[in-house]
């Protein structure tokens, strides 16, 4: 689940801790191979504000993993993506966390959080709800809202409307820092990368 994270034995993964902010990094030689920056939710868990990888490491699994060790890490909390920053090569990893049966899944029934954070699309309804009719969401909205169908299990939630959490020993060294010039060296990489991520 982890070993693309370690399989260069000089990798090191860092752990950033400012405030709200949580950044897991895979570091090597001075150099950060790939970075997820965590920023704190209303209800009290964690969404996913930055993912970054340099080109160089593209297609080696170290977003994936550092998605699963980060849900680990703060365990029994929660990971979520963000709606609004959520980009196009994301979606696919989102889809495979949503696929992923290790990883517990759970739809947010908050809902001040919700409305706020996670409110659904209609489109996106009919794509996770495949057994069901246009016309039957249609009017589900008539008697409920589409956050009261989720919370009454008539519907099916969006991956983008769920809560993912990890509940395993990751059994992983992680070095944790409050050095400030990680935080720079990530903003550096992803600035470097940020006209290829589809934002």
């Amino acid at each position: 689940m982890f070993t693309p994270l370690m399989a260069n034995k000089s990798n090191k993964l860092i752990k950033y801790h400012d405030n709200d902010v949580i950044i897991y990094m895979v570091e090597n030689e001075g150099q950060i191979l790939s970075f997820l920056e965590l920023g704190s939710t209303t209800c009290g868990n964690y969404w996913v504000r930055h993912c970054a990888t340099a080109e160089t490491n593209l297609r080696q699994g170290l977003s994936h993993s550092l998605y699963l060790l980060a849900m680990a890490d703060v365990y029994p909390m929660a990971l979520a993506p963000s709606r609004e920053c959520t980009s196009a090569h994301a979606i696919p990893l989102w889809q495979k966390l949503y696929l992923n049966e290790q990883v517990i899944k759970s739809p947010v029934t908050n809902e001040t959080t919700y409305c706020t954070e996670f409110d659904e699309w209609f489109d996106e309804i009919l794509e996770v709800n495949p057994l069901q009719t246009e016309e039957y969401i249609s009017s589900l909205e008539c008697n409920f809202s589409l956050f009261s169908a989720v919370k009454s299990g008539l519907i099916n939630p969006h991956p983008y409307n769920t809560l993912y959490r990890l509940d395993v020993n990751h059994e992983v060294n992680i070095i944790a820092s409050s050095n400030g010039r990680y935080k720079s060296l990530c903003g550096s990489l992803f600035d470097e990368r940020y006209e290829q991520l589809d934002l």
